[in-house]
């Protein structure tokens, strides 16, 4: 809509035009742009206050972000390592089953060299 450029003056715009958004959320409007992992100014007031405070974790999305998904994201910390809990599960159990195999295998490759070397 007309209205909403008009008023779209310096918010959320960068020097050069073009718009500025947080490296972790994607978000284009904030209060303030803070410090992350990529230098000043590359992450909105949310997720910079998380960074700062070392709990800027890939699950972390602010409820405003464009890329929010409720399934993956949540803007709760408690909420984040709840679904850090559940990914790390169902990692363990994929690794555990890897190791194994793995393991297995290696195992009967000495076993065979063994009977070679007799």
């Amino acid at each position: 809509s007309k209205r909403r450029d008009s008023s779209n003056g310096d918010n959320g715009m960068a020097t050069g035009g073009e718009v500025r958004r947080c490296l972790h959320c994607a978000a284009e409007k904030t209060p303030q742009w803070r410090t992350g992992p990529m230098g000043p100014k590359t992450l909105c007031n949310a997720c910079g206050v998380r960074y700062k405070s070392g709990r800027l974790v890939p699950e972390y999305r602010p409820a405003a972000s464009p890329t929010f998904v409720s399934t993956k994201h949540s803007n709760s910390h408690r909420k984040v390592m709840e679904l850090r809990r559940q990914k790390d599960f169902q990692r363990q159990q994929q690794q555990q089953h890897f190791i194994h195999h793995h393991h297995h295998h290696h195992h009967q490759h000495q076993h065979q060299s063994m009977l070679i070397g007799v």
